[in-house]
């Protein structure tokens, strides 16, 4: 219920009376109307800080999940080059010069790493060890470790072991 003149005025109370109490309550609903606008304009700052807040922390986020994202990334490029054979001080160099496109990863690996880095391997092809196996022949018989060729070693020979190996067959004969 509102207070209004004509309640006053069915309360029997006096015209001074009445401009009294409106008076006052007018006092008291002006005072209420502006801590509420206080309280309103302090929880709008409120809620702009903690927009700002979250706007940072979002902002953070992204560029920490970015640095994560970009480090697995290259770790995956680096561990791709290494067993493509880069050499390993060349690593960096390779890294910062590699542009992949987006389509060359799923999530944070590399789809065919032999074939993405192909193009690579051919525009720096000496930047990456290729392996050749060199041919061995074997030698008979067996060379002892420090030691001397006995007359039973020269014995097993071929005559071409004995040719390859003459200076320690010489030895092993003056010897005996």
């Amino acid at each position: 219920m509102s207070l209004t003149r004509k309640l006053l005025k069915e309360l029997e109370l006096n015209d001074s009376a009445i401009e009294r109490i409106i008076a006052a309550h007018v006092e008291t609903v002006d005072a209420l109307r502006q801590e509420r606008d206080a309280a309103q304009a302090q929880r709008d700052a409120q809620q702009g800080e903690t927009a700002a807040i979250q706007a940072e922390y979002t902002a953070y986020r992204g560029q920490v999940e970015e640095a994560r994202r970009l480090s697995a990334r290259r770790e995956a490029l680096t561990q791709a080059l290494t067993a493509q054979g880069a050499n390993p001080q060349a690593l960096p160099l390779l890294l910062d010069a590699i542009r992949l496109p987006e389509e060359a990863w799923q999530d944070n690996k590399l789809t065919d790493a032999a074939a993405i880095l192909q193009p690579w391997r051919a525009k720096y092809g000496g930047l990456f060890a290729v392996k050749n196996p060199v041919p061995v022949t074997k030698v008979r018989p067996p060379v002892h470790g420090g030691g001397l060729l006995t007359h039973a070693d020269v014995k097993r020979m071929s005559a071409s072991d004995i040719n390859r190996n003459w200076s320690a067959v010489k030895n092993a004969l003056n010897n005996h």
